[in-house]
C-alpha cells in the first residue's frame, strides 16, 4: 500500500514551474504597447502616396492622391507648436518619381533620373523654390547626403562632393578617385562615415568634413558585411542588412565593436534613428525600439482597419506619421 506524498512536495513543481516563468517573463523587460497616443492631427484628403520631411520646425509633405506612385503635390506646414500643425502653403509640382528617391537633407529632396542611354542623372529638388534640377553624371551613384549646400556623392568614380548653392550651375569641389562599390553614407554633425565594397572585401572610412570642400579621412577599416543602410548616432552605428540590425560602437579608431544584433520580423517600409530611439514603420504599424537595448521595444498599432502608415517623421520626440486617406497624425509616448 502506497502512502501519499505530503503536500508540500506535491506543490513543489508546480511552485517551481511558476516561478521559473515569472523570472523568464521579468528578464526581457517589453512595456505595454499602447503608451503611445495621438495628440494631434491635420488632414490630407485622399492621399494614397506620399513622404514628410521635416527642417527645423517646418514639416513638408510630398504626396498624391492617385495610385501613379508620383509625387505631384506639396504642402509646407509650421509645427513651432508641435500638436496643431499650421498649413502654410499648398501648391502643385513636377511629378516626381519615389520609385528612384535616394535621399533628403536640409531643403534639398534627391532622385536618381535613368536617361537613355545609361549612365543616370541626379535630379535635385528644392522644396523652398520648388525648382527640379537634372544634372547629368557619367556614373552611378550608389548613395547620397547633404550638408548645407555641400552633397557628398557615394559613387563608382569615387567619393565626390558637390557645391550646389547656385543650382542648376553645380561644382565639383573634391574627388577622391579610390574604387568602391555599393557605398552607403552618413553624416552625424561634422562627421561622415562611409561604407563600400573594394576589390578586397568590405570597407569602412570616417572623414572629417568640418571644410566640405577639403575633407579629412579620420581612420579606415574593413567592414563585416554590405549594408542596405547605415545609421550614425553619437554613440552607436547601425547597418541595416539581409533581416537584421547590427549596432555597433565606435570610437574613430580602425575597428567597429559589434554590440548587438536584431531580428527584423518582417520588412519595413520607413525607418528612422535617433540617440535613443529606433522607429521602424510598416503600413499596419510602427515599432519603436530602445537604441541602447534591443530588448526594450514599444508599437504604435493602426487604430482602425482603414488607417495605413505611409511613413514618418520626427520633430521634438514627436512622431508625425503619413497616413492613408487620412493625412498628418502626431503620436507622442505618454507615460502610463
Amino acid at each position: 500500500m502506497s502512502r501519499k506524498k505530503p503536500i508540500i512536495q506535491r506543490l513543489l513543481i508546480p511552485i517551481l514551474l511558476i516561478t521559473c516563468a515569472l523570472i523568464v517573463y521579468c528578464t526581457h523587460e517589453h512595456p505595454p504597447f499602447d503608451e503611445y497616443q495621438i495628440v494631434g492631427f491635420t488632414p490630407i484628403d485622399t492621399v494614397t502616396t506620399g513622404k514628410l520631411i521635416s527642417y527645423g520646425s517646418t514639416l513638408y509633405a510630398l504626396y498624391d492622391p492617385s495610385y501613379t506612385y508620383t509625387w505631384a503635390y506639396l504642402r509646407t506646414y509650421d509645427v513651432s507648436n508641435p500638436y496643431t500643425p499650421t498649413l502654410v502653403s499648398s501648391s502643385n509640382i513636377d511629378n516626381l518619381d519615389p520609385y528612384h528617391y535616394l535621399t533628403h537633407a536640409d531643403t534639398f529632396v534627391f532622385f536618381r533620373d535613368y536617361p537613355s542611354p545609361y549612365p543616370q542623372n541626379i535630379c535635385v529638388f528644392n522644396l523652398n523654390t520648388r525648382q527640379l534640377v537634372s544634372i547629368e553624371t557619367d556614373f552611378h551613384a550608389y548613395s547620397l547626403a547633404c550638408k548645407g549646400n555641400h552633397v557628398f556623392i557615394s559613387s563608382s568614380d569615387g567619393l565626390k562632393i558637390w557645391d550646389i548653392s547656385a543650382l542648376p550651375n553645380y561644382t565639383e569641389v573634391f574627388t577622391d578617385t579610390f574604387s568602391r562599390w555599393n557605398g552607403r553614407l552618413a553624416l552625424l554633425d561634422t562627421i561622415m562615415l562611409e561604407v563600400y565594397d573594394t576589390w578586397y572585401g568590405n570597407a569602412f572610412a570616417f572623414w572629417d568634413i568640418t571644410n566640405p570642400e577639403q575633407p579629412q579621412a579620420i581612420a579606415q577599416g574593413d567592414f563585416p558585411l554590405q549594408p542596405y543602410f547605415i545609421e550614425m548616432t553619437h554613440d552607436f552605428v547601425f547597418a541595416f542588412n539581409s533581416g537584421f540590425i547590427y549596432r555597433y560602437s565606435y570610437d574613430f579608431s580602425d575597428s567597429l565593436s559589434l554590440e548587438d544584433i536584431y531580428h527584423l520580423d518582417y520588412y519595413y517600409d520607413d525607418y528612422m534613428v535617433s540617440d535613443t530611439l529606433m522607429y521602424l514603420l510598416r503600413y499596419e504599424q510602427i515599432k519603436i525600439i530602445k537604441a541602447n537595448d534591443f530588448s526594450i521595444e514599444w508599437a504604435i498599432r493602426r487604430y482602425r482597419n482603414n488607417i495605413a502608415f505611409l511613413c514618418l517623421e520626427l520633430y521634438e520626440d514627436k512622431i508625425y506619421t503619413l497616413t492613408r486617406n487620412k493625412g498628418i497624425i502626431v503620436y507622442e509616448r505618454r507615460e502610463p
